[in-house]
């Protein structure tokens, strides 16, 4: 953005004398005291009219061609299992001991 008006100012030092003397279109008219400004003009307008190659802000566009395709196919199976384990317990303990299973909350009653 700022860098490319400052090709034709570089151009314009460096080669100062060969723009004065002959690019300049107004190296008749001394009492201007131009030297070569006229052509640093045109050169600086050129720069800035060319529109900058990054500037199009367009998304390349990606073709892809499928050579192989194949199903994935699930080989998982996700199962409840249920299982139970029997323990022995001594008879004294055994005795005072109960338990009903079941999957249902307690609610106490509403008074």
């Amino acid at each position: 953005m700022f860098i490319k008006p400052l090709f034709p100012v570089v151009e314009y030092v460096v080669s100062y004398d060969y723009i004065a003397n002959v690019l300049c279109e107004n190296k008749a008219k001394p009492q201007m005291q131009c030297n070569g400004k006229c052509h640093l003009i045109k050169e600086l307008a050129k720069a800035s009219d060319t529109p900058e190659k990054g500037n199009d802000k367009k998304q390349p566009s990606f073709e892809n061609t499928i050579i192989f395709y194949q199903e994935i196919e699930s080989h998982f199976t996700f199962k409840v299992a249920y299982y139970t384990k029997t323990i022995k317990i001594p008879s004294d303990y055994n005795l005072s001991y109960s338990f009903l299973k079941t999957n249902a909350v307690f609610r106490p009653p509403v008074v």
